[in-house]
């Protein structure tokens, strides 16, 4: 589990919940935000840059069913994620 890891006793993510952890999804796969690049604009082909994402719009980009880290490599799955719904068996 990374340091700021919504996972981890004690995270702001975590707070928010009433000390709860965030599952968001067990069938949907959470990748870690370490090294995860963050839309700051999404640009449609047809009509040109859209509204800005929202300040804590961390999803990652999906191509071909694969997370990309913004270095290129691909993303790993979140540790706290995978502990907290079971899904530690899931290969990245």
């Amino acid at each position: 589990m990374c340091g700021d890891c919504a996972y981890r006793p004690g995270s702001p993510e975590r707070e928010d919940l009433g000390g709860d952890v965030p599952y968001y999804s067990r069938s949907a796969r959470f990748y870690c935000h370490t090294g995860m690049p963050r839309a700051v604009a999404y640009e449609h082909p047809a009509v040109g840059q859209v509204p800005a994402s929202a300040e804590d719009d961390h999803r990652p980009f999906i191509r071909d069913g694969q997370a990309w880290k913004a270095d290129g490599t691909p993303a790993e799955l979140c540790a706290g994620w995978a502990v907290h719904t079971g899904a530690r068996r899931l290969a990245p």
